[in-house]
């Protein structure tokens, strides 16, 4: 959503406290209406040229554009923080940036499980402002966040169930709670043969997946029963973290991913 009143964003810009600030800011506060307390993750700015999309769907892996960022320590509601010339940024600080107009959001992501920020579930960003922006002009571009992403909806089926494993394992690791998520895709004669006892086959997805995949390909009907074939249970994985794909694997970043817990270290819910 393009912020209509452009005007008054710019006229709230130039306030008594830039005259003690060098250059560029982009003063963001976190609306206490979407965060009911402190929160810690990255903050980002993104910058666009074009209106095709909101720019923090960016950055285009082919062709991106400014933005950048810092790590936020207990980002309390109501509260600003800024983004200046010490930021990280690409492709240079925010002090080298090519003067121009450019669509403007902010976005703090804080959610755990995703490493894509735009689709993080509780993460904030604020509204689309198109601003002319000089960086060897002493200005505070004001940005407030005010939504938030959505969790998405899981559509189960009869054939569709999603599984939630609590993992003692990795919890350890990572001091906090820790979710894994499966999707379990049940055969077309599940339900009529209670007795029958299926194989197993377990589908880890490339980068980007998740389990959600599963829901996607078997949103309409269960996998078809295919003569001369045997039938199985599917477990869709996930393998998406933080840091893109973790693959299954223990590593000194994402934990004890690929250890086979001992009984009495997961939880299911």
């Amino acid at each position: 959503m393009l912020t209509d009143d452009v005007g008054l964003l710019l006229a709230t810009c130039l306030s008594p406290s830039t005259v003690q600030s060098a250059g560029l800011v982009f003063r963001v506060t976190l609306d206490p209406q979407v965060a009911q307390k402190s929160v810690t993750g990255r903050l980002f700015v993104f910058l666009s040229s074009s209106a095709a999309s909101e720019p923090r769907q960016g950055p285009n892996w082919f062709k991106p554009e400014p933005f950048f960022g810092q790590d936020v320590e207990g980002f309390e509601p109501g509260s600003s923080r800024d983004i200046d010339k010490t930021a990280d940024g690409y492709p240079d600080h925010l002090d080298k940036l090519t003067p121009g107009t450019y669509y403007v959001q902010a976005l703090f992501d804080h959610d755990f499980y995703f490493q894509n920020h735009a689709k993080g579930p509780g993460n904030f960003y604020s509204d689309v402002a198109q601003i002319r922006l000089d960086p060897a002009e002493t200005g505070v571009i004001r940005l407030k966040l005010t939504k938030v992403v959505p969790e998405p909806r899981y559509e189960e089926r009869r054939w569709l169930r999603e599984v939630t494993v609590r993992s003692q394992l990795l919890e350890k690791f990572h001091g906090r709670e820790v979710i894994e998520r499966a999707t379990i895709v049940l055969p077309a004669s599940y339900d009529l043969e209670e007795r029958r006892r299926y194989p197993v086959i377990y589908v880890i997805p490339g980068f980007g997946g998740t389990h959600r995949q599963g829901v996607q390909q078997y949103e309409s009907a269960p996998p078809p029963k295919i003569e001369g074939e045997t039938e199985f249970i599917r477990v869709m994985l996930s393998g998406n973290c933080k840091w893109g794909h973790h693959v299954y694997a223990d590593s000194a970043t994402n934990g004890t991913a690929g250890t086979m817990p001992d009984r009495g270290d997961h939880s299911a819910h």
